[in-house]
């Protein structure tokens, strides 16, 4: 019986006084009356009272946020980092204020890696849509939201200061100053038949560019305010458009108007005389294109002497009809110049090759035509799907500078072909072929393409005659 009880002897009394083992866990394998003997199961680990405890997994990180400056200018290149988002997808990023986060100005998108991180570089707001004139500083407020998990979500804070950010600029020739960002740059004079323009805004600036702002003097006795936003609106005839809104820059009277033309945002332009001269510019931010509120207001027009300011410019006058709110007269008063009537469209139809360029070119010259996509009609439709996205219409010409004068005539080689001879700011001669095809009993651009110019004659050498020798003739 030895043989049988001897494997229990070493067993200690401790072994069966556990308060929660009832019966103690034998130390061989368990062997039921029928089956297959198994080796004894690990103790199940048990907390306090008892209760089994089960393996947690380990938490998911949070999606984090860093910048690369919490602070930063006008302009300044920043960073937005994050880590922890779900991978392989993408991101977006809203930027807006600490104290109006619902409304979202500009928004970013970047692209998450596998490893679940990101990098966005942006460039910081010139001013900050709704800061205030006299703010010194705003606290923006960036949120980082997966696409495709809107639930991992991260944010940060970054001040845009405005403190020492911006630099006085005055312009002696016209007689105009305002504050600038520092790192903006002016270029000019350029001459063009809207007046003297100046280019305003961060280097490289290009003529057309919409994200350039644009400053213009001109006589006054040439250039009144509705003609010249006749001008920019539509190029002539639509005068009854023009509706302006009364306001002041900086004290000075001045008239606004919202101009809205196809592939181009929608800017703001102020007009403002003084002494005789017409200044009237556009002040935005290159990139969210809103109006430079506070920059505008530093804007100081030559001073007005004592004889016109003894005027005291009236605000009612015969371009009163097309300024709102000011209703307009049932009479005109006696000196009102009647109101010219809008030109009628004329049928495309009737438009031939040479006139279809030369109304181009004269749109380029004017400024009014900024980029293809508002000349759509003059091109082919394979011209458009081979230059997408839309290049400005300067670029389109392959030029660097505005156009000063031009001619175009007919120049046929194996197809309809107009040559323009163009004379530009800096007088400077190019040439340039355009291929006209006719869509749809329409004359269109297909092709443009850079031309030589024509060599200056040159004399041939006089040869003197010799004498032939007498013979048989």
């Amino acid at each position: 019986m030895d043989r049988y009880f001897r494997p229990f002897t070493h067993l200690h009394h401790s072994f069966f006084t556990h308060p929660y083992e009832p019966f103690p866990r034998l130390p061989f394998p368990y062997c039921p009356a029928r089956g297959v003997c198994q080796p004894t199961p690990p103790p199940t680990p048990r907390g306090l009272g008892g209760v089994v405890e089960a393996p947690t997994a380990a938490p998911t990180p949070a999606p984090q946020l860093q910048l690369t400056s919490n602070q930063g200018q006008p302009g300044q290149e920043i960073a937005i980092l994050g880590t922890d988002f779900p991978p392989s997808a993408a991101v977006e990023i809203a930027l807006s204020t600490a104290a109006n986060p619902r409304q979202i100005p500009l928004t970013l998108t970047a692209e998450i890696d596998e490893q679940g991180a990101f990098a966005a570089p942006f460039t910081l707001p010139t001013l900050w849509p709704g800061s205030g004139d006299t703010a010194e500083s705003v606290q923006l407020l960036i949120r980082a939201t997966s696409l495709t998990v809107p639930s991992q979500t991260a944010e940060t804070s970054l001040t845009l200061d405005y403190s020492d950010a911006f630099q006085p600029y005055r312009n002696d020739e016209m007689g105009f100053s305002l504050d600038l960002p520092l790192e903006w740059i002016v270029e000019g004079p350029l001459r063009t038949p809207l007046g003297t323009m100046y280019l305003v805004g961060k280097p490289p600036l290009q003529p057309g560019d919409p994200s350039v702002s644009t400053f213009l003097v001109a006589p006054s006795e040439q250039w009144s305010a509705i003609r010249a936003a006749e001008q920019l609106l539509c190029g002539g005839g639509c005068v009854s458009d023009v509706r302006f809104t009364l306001t002041t820059v900086n004290d000075m009277p001045a008239r606004e108007l919202l101009i809205e033309t196809e592939g181009v945002p929608p800017l703001t332009w102020y007009f403002v005389e003084q002494d005789n001269q017409l200044l009237y510019f556009s002040l935005h931010d290159p990139i969210t294109f809103a109006t430079l509120d506070r920059l505008v207001q530093t804007v100081r027009f030559q001073p007005v002497s004592a004889a016109t300011a003894a005027l005291d410019l009236p605000t009612a006058t015969p371009e009163v009809i097309a300024i709102v709110p000011t209703p307009a007269p049932t009479e005109p008063p006696a000196t009102a110049e009647p109101t010219p009537e809008p030109t009628a469209t004329p049928d495309l139809r009737e438009v031939g090759p040479v006139q279809m360029v030369n109304d181009l070119l004269a749109g380029v010259l004017q400024q009014r035509l900024f980029s293809v996509s508002e000349a759509e009609y003059q091109f082919t439709a394979a011209y458009l799907a081979a230059n997408e996205p839309r290049p400005l219409l300067i670029t389109a010409l392959q030029l660097n500078q505005l156009l000063k004068q031009f001619s175009v005539a007919r120049e046929d080689t194996g197809g309809v072909v107009v040559r323009a001879e163009i004379v530009l700011l800096d007088d400077t001669r190019v040439a340039r072929l355009f291929t006209m095809v006719k869509e749809d009993e329409v004359w269109r651009i297909d092709q443009i393409e850079p031309a030589g110019l024509p060599q200056p004659a040159t004399e041939a050498p006089t040869e003197t005659p010799t004498a032939e020798p007498e013979g048989d003739q």
